[in-house]
């Protein structure tokens, strides 16, 4: 049967009506653009959002008219695992068959993308509604979206942008929900989800891609082509989202450099409901900001023509020190002479990926160290010092090299899925070359710190070793400009064990701690905006570097009553998250 988790429609409104053929009504102002309706329901010195109970909220009518307005599109948002409960907001949900699918799929990453409520770390929905065996326990909406907007075509944005802003209530925008921060959640917000966005078309050296185009589904159509494209190394991301407006680095960045480089046009709808392209020639400035300056907070972007380049063959290594016949000190030596490799692989075009203290301080596995053009020879040539450093350690370990005939049969066979349904908190740090390799080795102490510690908060580290700047990473865009010289891109993660004020704050000043620790060693260094500390009082230095001035100024410009929120994104710092409000800082 269909759950009540995968998606449920208000059950006040009305069947679908066309706005093309809907009848005038008084809330059809409120879906035209600014400069015809220039004045908000609420009032324009508002500190805040609305929210529901407040008097600006919009009426039940209300709603149901914008419902028409996207063809009957409007979702009012129920936690994915609402099934598992004997109620929610007073309408009763329990289904047996429903809260098993929602448990089974709470652990799988395609089955949350498909959820207009679901999220990659439930930490961001305030851990609210997770499954449950016990039907009697409270599910509360948390942070989640109050509606959503199912949008499939550019008119289904315009009028949620519309709304939103004539009402004075908060916006976000969501792709998959592959979103470490939570950046594409809101309290007491209206969603516009555009994951069902499918345009595509491929040309010979471009293609158009729709805003709901995830990796992995867009690798195996430019496969059929023979061609490839800058995207990440996890099969959900999306694509046109927070990934490459962010900069996005993957597989193939050691030598095409950032997904960003190779976005040639934008369409957009911006903060006046109105659809815009954005390239090198039409707002210029706009194009800019997009390539790099970060998701959610420009404009809502339904599409992206993507330069692609022609397929390639593809050798890969795996390589796991996960050995109990190592000892503590003998497994971290192993990690040091690894890091130790690092600018050696880069300098071959390697993209390294690994994974630490997953289930325990002594295990490691990294999957992939990629060669993109590479033979299977090649490859272990250049592993070669890497294993004869191990060997002379005593460091215990298995490896295997192979070459793939192309990159999906590449990704399809070394890169795992990632893992969802954690609550987590995450930071990292975008390490200057100079830096790692003069301090890889007291790192390695600090990443030895965070796995060993035996406090019970469950540290986990995944790390990036890559080196975009190359050959790429077009400093003539809004990206953060610590891209051309990084090396690597580590990332500690911590569990939040309980979903109370002391375990989150916890949490938060366990991250912190280490921050500042890396931070003492890696002054060239900065952080990635798409996988960095929403914490970090220094975000926007960090995050942007010199951009951030020349960002804001662009965020003025096509932004200029603040339409567009997240956390860390350019503008946010004018605003603060207080409770379900959105306020003016």
């Amino acid at each position: 049967m269909r759950s009540l988790a995968i998606i449920s429609v208000l059950p006040f409104l009305a069947n679908s009506v066309s706005a093309a053929v809907a009848a005038p009504t008084q809330f059809d102002k409120y879906l035209l653009p600014a400069d015809e309706f220039p004045e908000s329901r609420a009032s324009a010195a508002s500190k805040c959002k609305v929210i529901p109970g407040d008097k600006g909220w919009p009426s039940v009518d209300a709603w149901n008219h914008l419902n028409k307005t996207v063809d009957g599109r409007l979702i009012k948002t129920i936690p994915p695992a609402a099934a598992c409960y004997k109620s929610f907001g007073g309408v009763n949900t329990y289904d047996a068959e429903g809260c098993a699918e929602a448990t089974v799929g709470w652990s799988d990453q395609e089955w949350l993308f498909n959820q207009p409520g679901g999220t990659l770390w439930p930490f961001w929905s305030n851990m609210t509604c997770l499954p449950t065996e016990d039907p009697n326990s409270s599910c509360t909406l948390g942070r989640l979206p109050v509606y959503t907007i199912d949008a499939t075509k550019a008119e289904h944005v315009q009028a949620g942008v519309n709304w939103a802003r004539n009402h004075n209530i908060r916006l976000v925008i969501k792709n998959t929900g592959h979103d470490f921060g939570g950046k594409s959640l809101g309290a007491s917000a209206l969603s516009i989800w555009t994951h069902n966005f499918k345009e595509l078309k491929i040309e010979e050296t471009q293609a158009v891609v729709g805003s709901g185009w995830q990796a992995g589904d867009l690798y195996a159509e430019l496969h059929k082509k023979k061609k490839v494209v800058v995207g990440g190394e996890c099969a959900g991301v999306g694509i046109t989202g927070g990934f490459i407006q962010g900069g996005g680095n993957g597989p193939l960045s050691p030598l095409y450099g950032m997904a960003s480089d190779h976005a040639l046009s934008f369409k957009v709808v911006t903060a006046d409901g109105k659809i815009v392209t954005a390239n090198k020639d039409k707002n210029s400035d706009l194009y800019w900001a997009l390539r790099g300056g970060g998701g959610g907070t420009f404009g809502v972007v339904l599409s992206v023509t993507m330069r692609i380049f022609p397929d390639l063959k593809f050798a890969g290594a795996v390589l796991n020190i996960t050995d109990p016949s190592n000892s503590l000190d003998t497994f971290w030596k192993g990690i040091e002479i690894f890091h130790g490799q690092s600018e050696h692989w880069t300098d071959n075009d390697m993209y390294v990926y690994y994974e630490l203290a997953f289930g325990g301080p002594t295990m490691f596995w990294s999957k992939p160290l990629l060669a993109p053009g590479k033979t299977k020879a090649q490859l272990a040539k250049i592993l070669e010092p890497l294993f004869e450093q191990l060997d002379a350690a005593g460091v215990k370990y298995s490896a295997e090299i192979n070459e793939y005939p192309d990159f999906v049969t590449t990704h399809n066979s070394i890169f795992d899925t990632e893992g969802v349904g954690f609550n987590m908190l995450t930071s990292g740090r975008l390490i200057h070359k100079d830096d790692f390799m003069k301090n890889y080795v007291p790192i390695t102490k600090i990443l030895r710190e965070m796995a060993t510690l035996p406090d019970g908060r469950g540290r986990v580290i995944v790390s990036h070793i890559l080196r975009p700047g190359k050959y790429g990473v077009d400093e003539n865009s809004g990206i953060n400009p610590l891209w051309k010289d990084m090396i690597t891109l580590p990332l500690w993660n911590v569990y939040v064990l309980e979903n109370t004020p002391e375990a989150i704050q916890a949490g938060i000043d366990d991250v912190a701690y280490f921050d500042e620790k890396i931070k003492a060693l890696t002054p060239k260094s900065g952080a990635y905006l798409n996988e960095a500390n929403l914490f970090d009082p220094d975000w926007a230095k960090d995050m942007y570097g010199s951009k951030y001035k020349r960002l804001s100024q662009i965020k003025k410009k096509y932004d200029p009553k603040e339409l567009f929120y997240a956390k860390t994104a350019v503008g946010s710092e004018k605003w603060v998250e207080d409770g379900a409000r959105l306020c003016r800082a």
